[in-house]
């Protein structure tokens, strides 16, 4: 009798394991999907901008800065050792910001058509909302404080001019290696 009580308790035990290594397979699924909601409505949110035409600074520092215009050797010479504003030096040094135009106009052919330029700004802001959840799963663990965090993070009007704004993507791009950074410690 003592024995088939053991079995059974072993069998109940396996029966616990399993259930638990059952309901452990669909969480990270279900924080996925809870981050794609959070990023589809922040895309919902944004989707309207995505056709503006360069305003304000854009014009100055993508349209009318010729070392954005084709990947050479020099032109990223220049871009590594010249200001941010090459016609208007300002003391500014983004580097990496004006190499991701390059990209954006050279290498993805999106030249003076704005869209792409968007779309690249919304995905960097995607990436970081996602980030952002990541850091909230590390300070908090606990998935609905992340979730709020990111999706705060992802509507608030104060990104408005950093995502819908071209030339804001220096913004994200310093958001980016802040919250990466702070994942990294």
């Amino acid at each position: 009798m003592k024995h088939n009580k053991r079995k059974s308790l072993k069998s109940e035990s396996r029966g616990g394991e399993t259930a638990q290594s059952s309901a452990v397979t669909p969480k990270p699924l279900r924080r996925a999907l809870l981050l794609a909601a959070i990023i589809g409505l922040t895309f919902f949110a944004y989707s309207n901008s995505f056709h503006a035409l360069f305003l304000f600074d854009n014009d100055q520092v993508i349209l009318r800065d010729t070392r954005v215009q084709a990947v050479t050797s020099d032109n990223i010479r220049r871009i590594l050792t010249h200001s941010y504003w090459e016609a208007n030096p300002t003391g500014l040094y983004r580097p990496f910001t004006t190499l991701s135009y390059l990209f954006n106009f050279a290498v993805l052919g999106n030249g003076p058509n704005p869209p792409g330029y968007h779309w690249f700004n919304f995905i960097l802001h995607g990436v970081n909302i996602g980030l952002v959840y990541a850091l909230g799963l590390a300070i908090f663990e606990q998935t609905p404080a992340a979730l709020l965090m990111a999706a705060i993070w992802g509507l608030h009007p104060v990104q408005t001019e950093s995502v819908t704004n071209i030339v804001g993507r220096a913004d994200m791009l310093a958001a980016f290696g802040v919250l990466a950074a702070l994942l990294w410690l």
